[in-house]
């Protein structure tokens, strides 16, 4: 069985170690879990499991890890909606959490399943008086993840969705949408079951203060979830959401997806991942949403006359 030492560091192994107070060479990998950028562990040491988080290269141009601390403290201290933190270190960006036994990370093929246990999970965090530090603003983060991007190298047609993220930028901030916390990574691997039903949201990455259309705009996206799964998580959320800003939210998350996949082939990219397919992929997605908003853009423009 491997240990600590086979996977990480010395500096690393001897941090994690006096994280659990053990010798390094006593922590038993168990086994590797998903994960894209990142590289994340099951481990064991005596009776105790636990989930261990080391940080992929070049993520720290991405992510705060002060931001991803305090945000996830919040979630569990307040909320009780992620596992338990033993360690969180903003610095070194190593993260250790409390094994949840029995729970299942759930996937694209049996996310419906849990939409209406995950709907009233994500209104708690959005009704929630806690109070995210960081600001999500999609067009700056656009801009930011453009100024890592080498010259020539996005894809063609995704210089015209970062116009239209910038176009439609316009109408979110005529809407006034309610600002809360938000997650904003919710792949179906960032959410897990118990055996008891609870839901908990793992990496907090990503999450800042921003409205409740963003995180469910992430979540249908990156669930893949069709027309009448929607409609249904709607339903289960029982809060007035704008659909029209869910749409925007889909566009810009999509096109900033399809730039940070530039980033990590050019730079960082290594694993089992193909990022220029997957950007492509996000760069479609971006652009199925885009002629569906412009196309309610020409019908209403048709209808004023």
């Amino acid at each position: 069985m491997l240990s600590i030492n086979d996977i990480a560091t010395r500096t690393q192994a001897q941090f994690i170690g006096q994280s659990l107070s053990a010798q390094s060479h006593d922590i038993n990998v168990i086994d590797r879990l998903p994960g894209t950028t990142n590289r994340s562990y099951k481990i064991r040491h005596l009776n105790a499991s636990y989930a261990l988080r080391l940080p992929g290269p070049g993520t720290s141009q991405f992510i705060d890890r002060q931001n991803e601390r305090d945000n996830s403290l919040l979630a569990f201290q307040k909320l009780a909606l992620t596992p338990e933190p033993v360690m969180l270190d903003a610095n070194s960006g190593i993260k250790i959490v409390c094994w949840v036994n029995h729970g299942k990370s759930l996937r694209v093929d049996n996310i419906e399943k849990y939409l209406d246990i995950i709907a009233p999970a994500l209104r708690k965090l959005h009704r929630s008086q806690c109070n995210f530090t960081y600001k999500i603003n999609l067009v700056q983060m656009l801009d930011d993840y453009l100024k890592l991007v080498p010259a020539g190298q996005l894809y063609q047609g995704l210089h015209r969705m970062i116009g239209l993220c910038r176009t439609f930028q316009s109408e979110i901030s005529r809407l006034n949408l309610k600002s809360c916390p938000v997650h904003f990574d919710l792949v179906p691997e960032n959410i897990l079951v118990s055996r008891q039903g609870r839901i908990q949201f793992i990496d907090w990455e990503y999450s800042g203060q921003g409205t409740a259309e963003m995180d469910i705009a992430s979540l249908f996206t990156e669930s893949e979830l069709d027309e009448r799964q929607r409609q249904y998580l709607l339903d289960c959320y029982r809060q007035p959401l704008s659909i029209h800003a869910i749409a925007i939210f889909e566009l810009q998350i999509n096109t900033l997806w399809s730039i940070w996949s530039v980033i990590q082939k050019n730079n960082f990219a290594k694993g089992n991942l193909d990022y220029h397919e997957y950007g492509l992929s996000r760069l479609k997605k971006a652009e199925q949403v885009a002629r569906q908003l412009l196309e309610k853009a020409y019908v209403f423009c048709q209808q004023m006359g």
